[in-house]
Formats: C-alpha cells, structure tokens, sequence
C-alpha cells in the first residue's frame, strides 16, 4: 500500500476519498494501519476549504519540524 515509503520513510500522506461508500471500505481496509502513523491523514469528501487548507498546513509544518 505504501509504495512511497520504500522511496522516503518520511513522506507525509493525504488520503481524500470519493465519498461515503468508498471512504467507509476504505477505513475498514486500511484505518488500522494508518491511524497508527502520524505521517498520514485521511479526508472524507465533501470537504471545506478551510478544512483542506489546515489539514495541508499541519501536515507541512509538522514535515518542516522534522
């Protein structure tokens, strides 16, 4: 699944996901796995800019930090 960490161990992840159905398979499938690493966050769609923006800005600042 996380083909980009054999590349960069370090690379931060955002999941958007299409909507509803796809995003419940998906937090079924994968939600264990990711909800244990802080370098990956996941977004349900519809989603608000704002939201999007701090999300994109927490996940930049917290890369810069490292």
């Amino acid at each position: 699944m996380f083909y980009l960490r054999e590349i960069d161990k370090g690379v931060q992840i955002i999941f958007i996901t299409a909507g509803e159905p796809y995003y419940e398979n998906f937090r079924k499938q994968y939600y264990p796995v990711i909800s244990k690493d802080a370098n990956i966050n996941c977004l349900q769609k519809p989603i608000g800019n704002e939201a999007l923006i701090q999300i994109v800005n927490t996940t930049i600042s917290t890369k810069d930090a490292k």
